[in-house]
C-alpha cells in the first residue's frame, strides 16, 4: 500500500545533495538540446537525457538556458508562462499537471507524468530513501494533493491522452500542495518487495480520490507542478562525498536525508552546516530506525587571488593610509616591486601582507603614480605574473 508521507518547506538552496542517487539525471541537468516550447514525447529523447513520458501527456522541461522568450525558461516572459520559479537546484526542472481539463465522456481528467529507469534495480528487502522536490505553478487555478513516486519492474508505455496510471505510488501525499514561491520535500523510506528498475512520477489517485483547491492567483484551470532534485538511495550505509575548497570560501555540507535527526563530528544538529576550513567531517542521522553515515572530505583547492587598490592616502589621517592588498587567497611565494614613473626601485617585499606607507628609506615620497609588478605562486605551484599602477595622494 501506498505511505502518506510528511512534507516539508524548503527555502534555502542547497548544492549537491544526493552522492549515490539511483535516479539519472534527478536534477534535470543533463541537456542534450536546449527546449523553447512544450515538449512532446516523440522529441523528449532529443532534449534530455534519461527522462521519458510514459503517456501522451506532454510533461515539460524547463532550463535558465532558455531564452527568457521562451516558455521553458523558469522566469519566461512568455504570454503562457508556467509561472516565475527558481529551480530548487542547479539551472533546470521539470513540470507535470496533476489534473486538467480537455478530455470528455468517462474519460479522467488529464494528467501528466514523468518516468525514468533507475541506475540499478532494488534489492528486495532492503530499506531506501526516495524524495521529490515540488512547487506549485502559480499560472494554474487549482492545486491537488496525490503527487506520488511509484515503482514498478517494467517500464511504462502508454501512448494514450487522457488516462489515470492505475498503480498504487510507494510514496505521495494526501495533503494539497498549494506553495508556490518555496519548494517542498515529499520523502519517505520504503522497504523494496520486488526489484523494482523503474520510477514514474504524477498523480495516480482517480478523479474521484484527488482534492482539488481553487487558487486565488491562477488563470487556467488546471493543477500544475514544478519538479527537481529526485532522488532514490540506498539506506542504513554510508556515502562520500570529496570537495575543493578555495581558502576562505565557505561551503555548504547537507546530510542526505532531510528527514529525522542529525548529529555532525562537530556537534551541530541541523541538517545542513556551513564550513571554511579543510577535513573530513561526517554526520549521522537516525530515521525510521535506520542509521546513515555521510561524509564529507574537503580539501583546499589551488585557488588564486590577490587584488590590490589603485589608489591610496598615506597622510596619517587612519584612513586608507597604506597600499597593502584587498584580498590575498592561495599563495605559497610571493615578490612585489614598486617603480616610480623615472623606473627607480622604491620598494620591494616578498611578505603576502606586505604594507607600503609610501616611503623609500623613511622619507616620503612625492605623489604621483607608481607602478608596481609582481610574481606569485599558487597551492599547485603555478605562477601568476602581473603589473599594474597605484596613485599616492596625500
Amino acid at each position: 500500500m501506498s505511505r502518506i508521507v510528511f512534507f516539508a518547506l524548503a527555502i534555502a538552496v542547497f548544492g549537491p545533495i544526493f552522492s549515490q542517487n539511483l535516479v539519472p539525471n534527478g536534477g534535470f541537468e543533463n541537456l542534450r538540446n536546449i527546449p523553447c516550447d512544450y515538449v512532446q514525447p516523440g522529441n523528449i529523447r532529443s532534449l534530455y537525457a534519461d527522462w521519458k513520458l510514459p503517456t501522451a501527456g506532454t510533461s515539460d522541461f524547463f532550463t535558465t538556458e532558455a531564452d527568457v522568450s521562451c516558455y521553458a525558461n523558469p522566469y519566461s516572459t512568455a504570454t503562457n508562462a508556467a509561472g516565475y520559479q527558481k529551480p530548487h537546484g542547479g539551472k533546470a526542472m521539470a513540470a507535470i499537471l496533476t489534473y486538467g481539463s480537455g478530455c470528455t465522456g468517462n474519460l479522467p481528467n488529464y494528467r501528466e507524468y514523468l518516468h525514468i529507469e533507475l541506475s540499478k534495480r532494488l534489492v528486495v528487502g532492503k530499506k531506501y530513501y526516495a524524495s521529490m522536490w515540488v512547487s506549485h505553478a502559480d499560472s494554474t487555478k487549482l492545486a491537488t494533493n496525490n503527487l506520488g513516486m511509484v515503482f514498478t519492474n517494467y517500464e511504462i508505455d502508454l501512448p494514450q491522452w487522457c488516462v489515470n496510471l492505475d498503480t498504487i505510488p510507494i510514496i505521495t501525499t494526501n495533503q494539497v500542495v498549494t506553495q508556490d514561491t518555496q519548494w517542498v520535500a515529499i520523502a519517505d523510506t520504503f522497504t523494496a518487495h520486488s526489484d523494482y528498475g523503474f520510477l514514474t512520477l504524477g498523480n495516480f489517485k482517480s478523479d474521484s480520490e484527488t482534492l482539488v483547491q481553487n487558487m486565488p492567483d491562477g488563470k487556467s484551470l488546471k493543477a500544475q507542478y514544478f519538479i527537481d532534485d529526485v532522488a532514490v538511495f540506498e539506506m542504513c550505509g554510508s556515502t562520500s562525498t570529496t570537495y575543493q575548497i578555495c581558502p576562505g570560501d565557505a561551503l555548504v555540507l547537507q546530510a542526505n536525508i532531510n528527514l529525522g535527526s542529525h548529529i555532525w563530528n562537530t556537534g551541530q544538529v541541523d541538517q545542513s552546516i556551513t564550513i571554511t576550513d579543510t577535513g573530513t567531517f561526517w554526520v549521522q542521522t537516525d530515521f525510521a530506525g535506520c542509521l546513515t553515515t555521510d561524509s564529507f572530505f574537503v580539501a583546499a583547492s589551488p585557488c588564486f587571488k590577490l587584488a590590490l587598490p589603485n589608489v591610496f592616502t598615506p597622510n596619517d589621517d587612519g584612513i586608507n593610509d597604506l597600499f597593502k592588498p584587498i584580498e590575498s587567497v592561495g599563495i605559497t611565494a610571493f615578490t612585489l616591486e614598486i617603480y616610480n614613473r623615472f623606473g627607480v626601485q622604491v620598494y620591494q617585499t616578498n611578505a603576502v601582507d606586505f604594507t607600503w606607507d609610501g616611503t623609500l628609506n623613511g622619507n616620503p615620497l612625492a605623489d604621483g603614480i607608481y607602478f608596481w609588478r609582481y610574481l606569485a605562486q599558487d597551492l599547485s605551484g603555478s605562477t601568476y605574473t602581473k603589473q599594474g599602477a597605484v596613485t599616492l595622494v596625500r
